[in-house]
């Protein structure tokens, strides 16, 4: 079978689009009531968040991302660095993740579509689990269609989801308050600074870093920048800063409006709808909101279906996956692929059956996720720095700022932030009941466990498959004409 490449010569993403495109990726509003649970301490933990994750997320991907023309990307840089075992394992991490977090956005549709019928079920785990079951399946489905159906789908869903719901919550906080609204937090006399002596106190904190993970996924997609080395970190920078912007005003807003003792992490931002809703008289308005947010996040997540999975398909050139994983449809989707995300993320959402509330089911998720994505960042971490000694051959278009000096701060800082992350995230938090400490604690150990391991049990059957044939290296023949400049 012949393959056509496409000339794109003509179609390259510029600076906004791409800006625009990591910008959907990192930001997503149902993290905002996590945040929220802060109060005035957020603020704190945003910018916490921005020094030891944001700057090293659009640093470190910067330098390495238009170091490659091609074939850019986490596998490519850890692979190169490291070895194809880390490779594998960074980018097996940045699929699975995306994979763990889809459950607890699928919750957040759910919660947000049942003000509109019947505001109880938001905290109904049963509801939610059998919402998540159907959305999941139906995304599936939607990806099984192929990528650029798909793409539309999510790229305009998340637009509306983010951008609709972020402005009207902060006009309508602002107005609250002017107009002597009972805000629930007190910016003059609360606290701004989290006592780092209760651990559980600041164990959740690690929720607050999801919303800002997932900045490096767009350098997949290098081939296709326009004139990377003067885009690409931009657009990263960009991103950050409007991600920012997006989540510290949001989550405020829900803090104002809704008691911490009342406060839903999957439904957090609808409630907050309900009491402005409330004040201002515009009640009317709470169930058209929720039914468009509902079915716009729909497609913000069919985006952590499909690109993950696609984003799997690089490592079967190095031959790391068995064959029938590399599959893929007419419509040059991967079928297979697709199927065992349903599946993992059906097992995940079963998690709000067996915790005792649904916030402590979303928390437990929103955990584990950073447990896993924090790996894959250590791993890019270390990476830039053995390049800088292993590869200094390679030109390096934006280099982090300082030399080799400067890298050892960035990767030196965000290291130990991402270590830290990852020890206090298995304190429970005290912000939310979450039953069993010891229960809490094996979920995390041995959720992570089973993810570190699947990655070694995959390379280890990879000699009992042939390579892959047909479409794959179709896909890969049209995706990654070279590696290397």
């Amino acid at each position: 079978m012949s393959v056509t490449t496409p000339d794109l010569s003509s179609n390259k993403i510029g600076t906004f689009a791409l800006a625009m495109s990591t910008f959907i990726l990192v930001t997503a509003l149902n993290n905002v009531p996590a945040a929220a649970e802060f109060g005035t301490k957020s603020i704190f933990f945003f910018g916490l968040a921005g020094v030891t994750m944001l700057i090293p997320s659009v640093l470190i991907p910067g330098e390495l991302g238009p170091m490659w023309r091609q074939d850019s990307g986490m596998y490519k840089w850890v692979t190169t660095a490291l070895g194809p075992r880390a490779g594998f394992m960074a980018i097996w991490f940045q699929w699975l993740i995306h994979i763990i977090i889809l459950p607890s956005i699928v919750a957040y549709i759910a919660a947000t579509a049942a003000i509109a019928f019947n505001p109880d079920l938001a905290q109904n785990e049963f509801y939610l689990f059998g919402v998540i079951m159907v959305v999941i399946w139906v995304a599936v489905g939607v990806s099984m269609r192929g990528v650029q159906d798909s793409v539309r789908f999510a790229t305009g869903g998340a637009i509306v989801a983010i951008v609709l719901p972020a402005t009207l919550l902060i006009v309508f906080a602002v107005v609250f308050v002017a107009t002597g609204g009972a805000s629930q937090i007190d910016f003059t006399t609360g606290g701004y600074i989290p006592d780092f002596g209760e651990l559980s106190e600041v164990s959740f904190a690690g929720t607050v870093f999801v919303g800002f993970i997932g900045l490096e996924v767009t350098a997949n997609f290098m081939q296709d920048i326009h004139e990377p080395r003067r885009t690409y970190r931009r657009a990263l920078a960009i991103a950050a800063i409007a991600s920012l912007i997006v989540m510290v005003p949001s989550a405020l807003s829900v803090a104002i409006a809704v008691p911490q003792s009342d406060l839903g992490l999957a439904s957090g931002v609808i409630e907050a709808f309900r009491v402005y809703g409330s004040y201002f008289g515009i009640s009317w308005i709470v169930p058209i909101l929720a039914a468009i947010i509902a079915v716009a996040t729909i497609g913000q997540g069919t985006s952590f279906i499909v690109g993950p999975a696609m984003g799997m398909l690089s490592v079967s050139e190095h031959h790391a996956l068995p064959t029938m994983f590399t599959k893929l449809n007419r419509r040059g989707a991967p079928s297979s692929l697709l199927a065992i995300e349903g599946l993992i993320a059906t097992v995940i959402g079963a998690i709000f059956l067996l915790t005792p509330s649904v916030n402590a089911a979303f928390s437990l998720v929103l955990q584990l996720v950073v447990e896993m994505y924090l790996v894959g960042y250590l791993l890019m971490y270390v990476s830039v720095l053995v390049l800088k000694y292993k590869r200094p051959d390679i030109e390096r278009p934006r280099p982090i700022p300082g030399g080799l000096v400067g890298a050892w701060i960035v990767v030196g800082g965000g290291s130990v932030a991402a270590l830290a992350i990852i020890l206090v995230g298995f304190v429970p938090p005290a912000q939310i009941e979450m039953g069993n400490p010891i229960l809490h604690a094996l979920i995390l150990v041995g959720g992570f466990a089973v993810g570190a391991a699947a990655p070694f049990l995959l390379k280890s059957m990879r000699h009992r498959y042939p390579k892959p044939p047909g479409p794959p290296a179709e896909w890969l023949a049209v995706h990654a004409k070279g590696n290397e400049r």
